[in-house]
């Protein structure tokens, strides 16, 4: 878990849009300057190519799955190419079908991973 996760996950103070907006303009900076490649080919940006509306399905996890201060599930497969975010169902399919197999004999990590999910997708993943 990076330490920006942490600042989300285990904060005991109630988190103000301020911090999530300074945080988010924090992390499109590490975007632009890292050259994340799914954000520069695939995630949603302004008119002008400077901010990123909707980031990739990894970069919205590294963010807690929060965005301009709004539960975000980023950008991935399907959604790419529809230029649009993923829907809980969509992530629910990938999680059982690329990244559930990725965990196979590591059940306490794979359930580590679903913790951190968002709840409704988290809810929707165990219900199938």
């Amino acid at each position: 878990m990076s330490s920006n996760q942490k600042m989300f996950k285990n904060q005991s103070t109630q988190t103000t849009k301020d911090d999530i907006n300074k945080y988010d303009s924090n992390l499109q900076s590490k975007i632009q300057d890292s050259g994340c490649g799914n954000c520069k080919a695939h995630a949603l940006w302004d008119d002008d190519w400077q901010n990123i509306l909707i980031p990739c399905a990894s970069c919205a996890e590294e963010n807690n799955y929060l965005w301009n201060g709004e539960e975000c599930l980023g950008v991935s497969g399907i959604s790419a190419s529809e230029h649009r975010e993923q829907t809980p169902e969509e992530f629910v399919w990938i999680i059982k079908n690329l990244i559930q197999p990725r965990f196979k004999g590591d059940e306490k990590e794979f359930n580590e991973y679903i913790d951190r999910l968002p709840t409704n997708v988290r809810d929707l993943f165990n219900s199938y």
